[in-house]
């Protein structure tokens, strides 16, 4: 723009140049006597010449003004337009280094991500390692202790098994001495039976000698006969007292082994 302003001003300096020369010249020059019949005043077709060449020069001087305005305007407007895209290419040109240190950034990032990546694939494989060896120690110690658990719980119930055959034991000697007790007792009381019944077998006899006796006798005595009723009566109230005993006893025999058979009964029950 400054240089189309320069080319401007040393025209408009030469149209003055020249007009200041043409004046110089004009009153410079000598008058001449035969000029001609149209030169009646001298230097008058020098005058009109230079004017012609004035009114060009002036109409060239006055496009060429409207041609510097009108390239003014345009270098103007290209110039806002370079300047406009001078400041666009400056923030082009910032975040273009902008994107270079973020790119640089972004590569160190990339960098440490991949020696952080290998760090961790690294401490990835330690960790299955350690988790492996663990669940090793942790199966070790579960099936130490389901063994230990097993041992002990067979352990119990082996002696859990053994008192239970000790107290089966304990109470088939129970029920066997029991059983012994009801068959001594049952032998005792067949053996109280036999007694008795050999007293009233006796006793049968000695009635049937007393009657024999008595049949024999052609009179038998009052006293005889009181003697032999009270003999007869005593013998009766000693068998019936024997008999009493001896159903006592019965009975007696009879409870205990009732209630040694419910004794086992219950202990079955319990068992």
């Amino acid at each position: 723009m400054l240089g189309f302003k320069d080319l401007f001003n040393k025209a408009t300096a030469a149209i003055n140049s020249v007009q200041i020369d043409t004046a110089l010249n004009i009153q410079t020059r000598p008058k001449s006597g035969a000029s001609g019949p149209q030169d009646a005043v001298p230097g008058t077709d020098i005058v009109a010449r230079y004017e012609k060449r004035w009114e060009e020069i002036t109409a060239n001087g006055s496009m060429l003004a409207a041609k510097v305005s009108e390239e003014d305007a345009k270098v103007t407007e290209i110039s806002s337009r370079c300047e406009a895209e001078l400041a666009s290419w400056r923030r082009l040109h910032q975040e273009l280094e902008t994107l270079s240190a973020v790119s640089d950034s972004v590569g160190s990032l990339r960098n440490e991500m991949q020696d952080l990546c290998g760090q961790l694939q690294q401490l990835d494989a330690a960790l299955d390692g350690h988790l492996e060896a663990r669940e090793e120690k942790e199966m070790h110690r579960w099936k130490t202790e389901l063994e230990r658990d097993t041992t002990m719980f067979a352990r119990g119930r082996e002696r859990e098994v053994a008192q239970l055959d000790k107290s089966l034991k304990a109470d088939i000697a129970k029920k066997n001495r029991a059983r012994l007790q009801a068959q001594a007792a049952q032998a005792a009381l067949a053996e109280r039976e036999a007694q008795e019944a050999a007293r009233l077998k006796k006793k049968e006899e000695l009635a049937a000698a007393a009657e024999a006796a008595k049949a024999s006798a052609d009179t038998p005595s009052v006293e005889q006969s009181s003697a032999q009723g009270t003999a007869e009566a005593a013998h009766g109230g000693a068998g019936e007292r024997d008999g009493t005993e001896a159903e006592s006893q019965s009975e007696i025999v009879d409870a205990e082994e009732g209630k040694e058979v419910e004794k086992v009964a219950e202990d079955g029950a319990h068992e």
